[in-house]
């Protein structure tokens, strides 16, 4: 439910996740993935505007599609001080020591940059612009910020909330083919029958009310 019903999410140079040291006590979900035209670069690399120049043909072929890009890990955690840490100290009261954490969760993303605000000049002075907003397009059109607040509540345990917030309400198309052939009818049913369901509805009403009052005038 983090990412269901999401407009893209932007990265900056974004690299790739890879799980290691298996951990039976750590269970490991990838959640985020590249596109299926992405493509992998070797660090270092040159970044230039040359990219541009590349057309669709550049995508086609020795792509690496689907790189996990953003992993949730649950379980509990080995201290990272476990093979450190002298007997002395481990064993201190003072230092209560554990050798892995609570039963916990967190997210690994491959990208800092997901959490990054574009900055531009209002009235000459340096002003932050919404996350996901796009320059060329003038407007907000990654859903970063939909992303971390639904990380967020997902770390508080607040699955209600995500589920609520990425809900999605489909609206149905039309058949354009039946609607242009039945144009006048359409708008005559749309036009005339709420009003014609009212005047039977009033009419009812006029006659039910007459004859209960004609019956009480009667005794």
């Amino acid at each position: 439910p983090i990412v269901s019903n999401l407009d893209p999410i932007k990265f900056e140079f974004a690299g790739s996740l890879d799980s290691v040291n298996p951990n039976p006590d750590v269970r490991k979900i990838p959640f985020i993935f590249s596109s299926p035209l992405s493509k992998e670069l070797r660090a270092p690399t040159r970044i230039s505007l040359e990219l541009f120049r590349f057309n669709e043909d550049y995508f086609k072929t020795g792509n690496k599609p689907n790189q996990i890009m953003g992993m949730i890990l649950e379980g509990e955690f080995p201290s990272a001080f476990k093979d450190v840490l002298g007997e002395a100290v481990k064993n201190s009261p003072e230092v209560a020591y554990k050798d892995k954490s609570l039963p916990t969760k967190m997210i690994v993303i491959a990208d800092a940059d997901v959490a990054y605000n574009e900055v531009g000049m209002k009235d000459g002075k340096p002003t932050p612009r919404p996350l996901g907003y796009e320059p060329g397009a003038n407007r907000i059109v990654y859903d970063n910020k939909e992303f971390l607040m639904n990380c967020m509540n997902y770390l508080l345990d607040d699955n209600a909330l995500i589920s609520v917030r990425s809900r999605a309400i489909e609206v149905r198309a039309l058949n354009e083919a039946r609607v242009n052939a039945n144009r006048t009818s359409i708008k005559l049913q749309n036009t005339l029958l709420p009003l014609l369901v009212i005047a039977l509805f009033g009419t009812v009403q006029l006659i039910v009310r007459k004859k209960k009052w004609a019956k009480t005038l009667a005794a």
